[in-house]
């Protein structure tokens, strides 16, 4: 583990695109982006679509990560090909701050803020609830669920620190946003 802090920790500062894997079985499903910060526990991300536009922040636990990279002549076309589309310095800044100490906390407290979806997915669990935070306290969240055609369901209170990712102004998030808004005539 701490061979991967220290490379992680070297590519942030080198701000270096890099190909993060959750599963070292199937390569073909990774996330691409920049690294914005690395904790003992955490890693957070500054994630970049297919086609190279922002795609939103995700923070997600060390122990999550199977590799980084795996099929390296996979990745390294797959970082060039993302250089032709859209150099690194053409990636816009990420206005807001993420606390170090806290990042699952930050990225709520920004959803909850500026009214954002969120999608978390809780350690131990296969999927992700998404929705809108709707309290923030202490150790506790609980955020509003939405489904993918943008529909209110149930609400979900948990405890931040049993989160294992938490992703926030996504493409796919931001859909889901545009079809609440639609469904229940209110701005997202």
């Amino acid at each position: 583990m701490d061979e991967l802090l220290e490379y992680l920790k070297e590519l942030a500062a080198l701000g270096a695109p890099v190909c993060i894997y959750d599963d070292s079985e199937d390569l073909s499903v990774f996330s691409y982006g920049l690294i914005m910060g690395v904790s003992r526990e955490y890693i957070e991300c500054y994630n970049i679509s297919p086609d190279g536009r922002f795609d939103g922040v995700s923070v997600r636990t060390l122990s999550e990560i199977a590799g980084l990279n795996l099929d390296a002549p996979f990745s390294m076309k797959y970082i060039d090909k993302m250089h032709k589309i859209t150099p690194a310095a053409e990636y816009r800044r990420f206005k807001f701050e993420i606390d170090p100490n806290r990042p699952s906390e930050s990225v709520l407290d920004i959803a909850k803020t500026l009214h954002r979806a969120v999608a978390v997915r809780l350690r131990g669990e296969e999927t992700a609830f998404t929705g809108f935070v709707s309290g923030l306290e202490a150790d506790r969240a609980v955020v509003r669920c939405v489904d993918e055609f943008g529909y209110e369901k149930v609400e979900e209170d948990f405890k931040i620190s049993d989160i294992a990712e938490i992703e926030c102004m996504s493409i796919e998030l931001g859909i889901i946003e545009k079809l609440w808004a639609v469904n229940y005539g209110r701005l997202a």
